[in-house]
C-alpha cells in the first residue's frame, strides 16, 4: 500500500484557501483600488504560469526590487507557486550593491518598478544582457515598457493564460527554499539567508496568534515590505483572510486620518515610525488597535501614549535568520497595576520564545555553558526551532560558523532573568539599526568602513552607531584619520554619495586619532560611549 503523504506546509496555500472561500472579500485596498481574494488568486495563477512558460524551474531565483505596491504582495505567492525562490532586495541600497546581490543570488528574473528601471536603465540593461536575466516591470500607470524576449510588463504576466488548478499544486516539499533575504548590503562577504516553505508557513501562523489576526482584521502596511518580508505579515494576513491597506507612499501628515478612515485594527513598525501616530490628536479613535514593534526598545513616551490611547503594543525580537519574530515580551498578570516606569522596564526586555518558536532559546557564555538567570551574566543568544533558516546561500564558511549542532548563534549579547526573559545588551556583529521614515533598516558598519576606506584622503576609519541626544534617533558616525586639513570633508561626502545607499551615509564625520590597542586594533567600544553633543558643538566634523 502506497503511503499517502500530507500536502506540504506552504504559505502559498493561504491564498488558494481565501480565493476559494472568501472570494468576494477584499484582500488588498491598494491606493484605493480594491482587489478581492478571488481576483488576486487568478492574477497569481496567471503570473506563476507565465514564469513557468518562460523557463522557471524548481529552485530558480527571482529578485524583487521594489518599494511597497501590490506586486510585492502578489510576488510572495506566485513566485513560490512556480517553484522559484523569491530574493527580496532593499531598493534603497546603492545600485552597485543591488546589482551585486542579483548576480550573487544567480537570479534569472528581476521584478522591479518602472521608476527604478528608468532611474538605472543603463546599469540594468548591462546586467540583463551580461547575465541572461529577464525583467518584469511593474507600473502604477498605463505607461508601459516596449516588450521583448527579456523585458515584460507586469500587466502581461498577471493576465497570462493559466492552466494551474491550485496555486500550491506544484510545490513538492515543504523543506524546499521559498526565499532569500540579505542581512545587509554587503559586497565583501554576502550573507543571504535561505528559508523554507515550512518555516514561512509556521512564522506566518505564529504572527496570526501573536497579533490576534482574523478575517475581520484590517491591517495597515506601514513596514517597508522588502524588509524581512514585512515581518511575514504579508503571508499572515492572507492566512486569516484579513484586509490589507496598502499605499505606494505613506504621508505622515495623513497617517492617523488614514488609520481612522479605514478602521484599521492592526499595524507594525519601528518605535520611531509608530511615534508618528501621536503627532496629531487621535483622541480615542485608535483605541483597540494592536501594534507590533521591534528593532529597538520602545521609549517611555511611546508606551505612555499607547497606554493612554488604548492601543495594544507588542514588543518582539528576531532576525532574518529566525524568519523575523522569535521572542516576544509577554505582559504578566500584574500589568494593569504597573506604573509607567514598571511598564517601560518590562517592555525593554526581548522576552521569551513566541508560541511558534518552541523553547529553543539559550544565552551561552564563552565556555559554551548557559549563563545564570540572574539578569547580570552576559552571553550570546543561541536559537533553535522550526522557523530558523537553513543557512547562508553561497557562503558555507559563515554557515558552518553560525549554525552548529542544530543551534543558530546570533552574535547578539544578552542576559536572562529568572523568568527566562532575555534582555539584549549588545551586538557582536557590527550592524546597526537606522530608523527611517519608512521603518528601520539594518546597516553594516563594516561595509560602510570598507567603502569609505577606499577614499584617497582616508588613512584609517571606524564607523559606529550612536544615539543623537537631541532627537533620540540612531545615527551613523564615521571617525576618520586623515592628513588633510580642509578638502577631506567634501571628498568623503562625494565618495559616500557615489558608493553608498542613502541610509548608509554617516550622519556625522569626525576627524580624530582613533583609539587603538597595542597591536593596532581599533577600540570601537571607546568610540561608542562618546558624547555626540560634544562633537556637534565642535568644529571637527561635517554633517551630511
Amino acid at each position: 500500500m502506497t503511503e499517502q503523504l500530507p500536502p506540504p506546509l506552504t504559505p502559498v496555500t493561504f491564498l488558494e484557501r481565501c480565493g476559494r472561500f472568501y472570494g468576494e472579500r477584499t484582500a488588498v485596498n491598494f491606493n484605493g483600488n480594491l482587489i478581492s481574494f478571488e481576483k488576486m488568486l487568478a492574477r497569481c495563477k496567471s503570473a506563476a504560469q507565465f514564469l513557468i512558460d518562460k523557463g522557471v524551474e524548481d529552485g530558480t531565483k527571482i529578485s524583487l526590487i521594489s518599494t511597497n505596491n501590490i506586486a510585492v504582495i502578489e510576488s510572495h505567492f506566485f513566485v513560490p507557486a512556480s517553484q522559484a525562490v523569491l530574493v527580496t532586495i532593499n531598493p534603497t541600497l546603492s545600485i552597485s550593491e543591488i546589482l551585486y546581490q542579483v548576480v550573487f543570488s544567480k537570479s534569472r528574473f528581476v521584478i522591479t518598478t518602472d521608476k527604478f528601471y528608468r532611474l538605472y536603465q543603463e546599469e540594468l540593461n548591462e546586467l540583463r544582457e551580461g547575465n541572461d536575466i529577464t525583467f518584469v516591470i511593474y507600473s502604477d500607470s498605463d505607461d508601459h515598457q516596449e516588450e521583448n524576449e527579456q523585458l515584460f510588463n507586469y500587466s502581461t504576466m498577471i493576465n497570462w493564460v493559466s492552466n494551474i488548478a491550485s496555486l500550491d499544486g506544484l510545490i513538492n516539499s515543504e523543506l524546499s527554499p521559498i526565499g532569500i533575504n540579505f542581512t545587509s548590503g554587503t559586497t565583501g562577504n554576502p550573507k543571504a539567508v535561505v528559508f523554507t516553505h515550512r518555516a514561512a508557513y509556521l512564522q506566518a501562523m505564529g504572527q496570526c496568534l501573536l497579533m490576534k489576526l482574523d478575517r475581520h482584521s484590517i491591517y495597515y502596511c506601514m513596514l517597508p515590505l522588502f524588509h524581512g518580508n514585512g515581518w511575514f505579515h504579508i503571508w499572515a494576513n492572507i492566512a486569516v483572510g484579513a484586509k490589507q491597506i496598502l499605499f505606494t507612499k505613506i504621508s505622515s501628515s495623513s497617517l492617523v486620518d488614514d488609520l481612522i478612515k479605514h478602521s484599521v485594527t492592526h499595524c507594525a513598525g519601528s518605535p520611531r515610525l509608530l511615534s508618528k501616530l501621536f503627532e496629531g490628536t487621535p483622541g480615542n479613535q485608535l483605541k483597540g488597535m494592536t501594534v507590533m514593534t521591534g528593532g529597538a526598545a520602545p521609549t517611555s513616551e511611546l508606551i505612555e501614549n499607547m497606554e493612554y490611547h488604548g492601543i495594544e503594543l507588542i514588543q518582539q525580537y528576531g532576525l532574518n535568520e529566525s524568519c523575523a519574530t522569535f521572542t516576544v515580551t509577554e505582559k504578566d498578570d500584574n500589568w494593569q497595576s504597573y506604573d509607567l516606569n514598571e511598564k517601560v522596564h518590562a517592555l525593554s526586555k526581548q522576552g521569551i520564545p513566541a508560541i511558534h518558536a518552541g523553547y529553543g532559546l539559550r544565552v551561552v557564555n564563552d565556555e559554551g555553558k548557559d549563563v545564570e538567570r540572574d539578569a547580570e551574566s552576559v552571553g550570546e543568544i543561541w536559537l533553535r526551532g522550526n522557523t530558523i533558516s537553513e543557512g547562508y546561500y553561497g557562503n558555507e564558511k559563515e554557515t558552518s560558523k553560525s549554525y552548529l549542532g542544530g543551534w543558530f548563534r546570533t552574535g547578539d549579547l544578552a542576559v536572562m532573568d529568572k523568568s527566562g526573559s532575555i534582555v539584549l545588551k549588545d551586538r557582536i556583529k557590527d550592524t546597526f539599526f537606522i530608523e527611517t521614515a519608512d521603518g528601520w533598516l539594518n546597516v553594516s558598519t563594516l561595509e560602510v568602513e570598507r567603502v569609505i576606506s577606499q577614499c584617497d584622503c582616508v588613512n584609517d576609519i571606524a564607523v559606529v552607531g550612536l544615539v543623537d541626544p537631541s532627537s533620540g534617533s540612531n545615527i551613523l558616525v564615521a571617525f576618520v584619520e586623515t592628513d588633510s586639513t580642509t578638502s577631506y570633508q567634501s571628498e568623503i561626502r562625494e565618495f559616500c554619495k557615489s558608493n553608498l545607499g542613502e541610509y548608509q551615509v554617516p550622519t556625522l564625520i569626525v576627524k580624530t586619532l582613533l583609539p587603538k590597542t597595542a597591536t593596532g586594533k581599533i577600540q570601537k567600544h571607546r568610540l561608542k560611549v562618546l558624547n555626540v553633543e560634544e562633537y556637534m558643538a565642535s568644529q571637527v566634523f561635517e554633517s551630511f
